[in-house]
């Protein structure tokens, strides 16, 4: 997503991925990749939580402190050394920029910041918390009412995947009827990928994630990019119920990267890359080449994801067994998963 962003940030349209597929960017197949590899843990989470309130509860500790935290420094230290505005905190946008820290409502601008760069948006990542946000509380519904099984998903997948392919949701309608609120149409691909990932997680078989399925997938990964050059429209039908099993079969093929596990650096690279990145596109006048922007943003990037997950998400993460969780539910959601 870093590398990708550093190209359409740096006034060069295309990534190299879109450049040799011309049917998406690189960023487009990392978000893919995290949506299926979040329905795959997020589905085990939910099998593990002795109640819904503690799941949400989780939930809420993994996201809403480190993003938080960022939307503080955002506005009271990025925000008044960034901006050109004298009216900066006279403007009401920008103590609105906070509002960002409840997941659900996204204000992409802060007066005077960035507002010279190609694109004025102080943090473009943000866009897709609320698409996350929501796969876990329909994941949620389907617990709670007794659905979240392998015919329960089968369901949700063939839904979400006749929606898609048949575009019954027009680009730009949004949910919620506000600029900041979710387009559908994404909504329901990154719900099919997410869906995708808990199917595999409630098989829970060997065979599902096997050397043969990770060739197999890989292989109708390679054939949806080959059909799609012939005509876009082959492409998303192949690509999108196979790339779960895909993604999820091959992290099971790289085992040893678990060691890293004891860092997380994932969030905060997703929190802090693109306000790093726009501000040295600012700083360079929009000057800078893309690989120069990747080379300098993604070290101080770290630098700060390092910070983020030991100062702020490993804390909050600690608070999981240190709450009394909510009353048990009448219904159990064992007995739901195991139907």
């Amino acid at each position: 997503m870093l590398i990708t962003h550093s190209y359409s940030l740096a006034a060069e349209a295309q990534d190299p991925v879109m450049k040799l597929t011309a049917l998406l960017p690189a960023s487009t197949l990392g978000v893919d990749m995290f949506f299926a590899i979040s329905g795959f843990l997020i589905c085990a989470s939910l099998k593990r939580q002795p109640t819904y309130g503690s799941f949400l509860r989780n939930r809420l500790l993994r996201i809403m402190p480190a993003l938080a935290v960022l939307c503080v420094i955002t506005v009271f230290v990025a925000g008044p050394l960034l901006t050109n505005s004298n009216r900066y905190w006279h403007d009401e946008q920008t103590l609105a920029y906070l509002w960002n820290a409840t997941i659900y409502v996204w204000q992409p601008f802060l007066p005077g910041v960035f507002t010279g760069n190609l694109t004025p948006v102080v943090n473009g990542s943000l866009w897709t918390l609320a698409m996350e946000a929501t796969c876990y509380l329909v994941l949620l519904l389907f617990a709670w009412s007794g659905a979240l099984n392998r015919r329960g998903l089968a369901v949700l997948l063939a839904a979400t995947y006749m929606l898609h392919v048949y575009e019954v949701f027009p680009r730009g309608l949004i949910l919620f009827g506000y600029s900041g609120g979710m387009e559908v149409y994404h909504l329901n691909r990154f719900l099919l990928l997410f869906a995708g990932g808990a199917f595999i997680s409630l098989i829970g078989r060997s065979w599902a994630v096997s050397w043969p399925v990770t060739v197999i997938t890989g292989a109708l990964v390679l054939l949806a990019f080959y059909r799609g050059q012939e005509d876009w429209r082959n492409f998303m039908p192949i690509y999108l119920p196979v790339w779960p099993w895909f993604v999820i079969s091959l992290a099971y093929r790289l085992k040893r990267l678990s060691r890293l596990d004891g860092f997380d650096a994932s969030y905060g690279i997703y929190l802090y890359s693109f306000p790093i990145q726009q501000a040295f596109v600012q700083l360079s006048h929009q000057t800078i080449t893309p690989g120069m922007l990747t080379l300098l943003a993604l070290p101080l990037t770290l630098v700060f994801a390092f910070l983020s997950w030991f100062l702020v998400e490993k804390p909050a993460l600690s608070l999981k067994g240190g709450l009394p969780a909510p009353p048990r539910p009448a219904v159990p959601p064992t007995t739901a998963l195991a139907s």
